[in-house]
């Protein structure tokens, strides 16, 4: 197993030390076994230019998962506007941290067979998403942004 995130914002890497084993812990909680997971942060032109390519989608977005996942591994190359999570956070008046944290899993949830593509199914992804947020490992909480 590696989580591996590449082009960070120094902001995040304090917090990054410790999304590995949370991530383990959400997968082990869902029955599935975590595999790699490669995060690479991007900015929203970016990350545009990759959901026009490969999603034909012609909208901004804070992530998108390419899952690898085989059988109960779970595994993913996931791209990440960092700069929609921080927009998100204002517009939402959420902290920073809770976004980014909530972002990084939803890669996870998505690996584990979880859409959001239907209404119902975008309520099931934000209630899985709050439960493992009130969960996370109490060194989470205490990050300095």
């Amino acid at each position: 197993m590696a989580v591996i995130f590449d082009s960070l914002p120094d902001f995040w890497i304090q917090r990054s030390k410790h999304w590995g084993d949370w991530l383990q812990e959400v997968a082990e909680s869902e029955g599935k076994r975590l595999g790699d997971f490669n995060y690479r942060f991007h900015t929203d032109d970016e990350l545009l230019e990759l959901n026009r390519r490969f999603l034909d989608h012609d909208t901004y977005t804070d992530i998108i998962t390419f899952d690898r996942s085989r059988g109960s591994r779970i595994s993913a190359d996931v791209a990440v506007s960092w700069e929609r999570i921080v927009d998100n956070a204002s517009r939402l008046t959420t902290d920073l941290g809770d976004e980014v944290d909530r972002v990084v899993l939803h890669a996870v949830l998505h690996a584990c067979g979880y859409a959001d593509k239907s209404p119902e199914e975008e309520m099931k992804m934000r209630a899985l998403e709050n439960h493992y947020l009130t969960v996370r490992p109490h060194a989470l909480l205490h990050v300095e942004q």
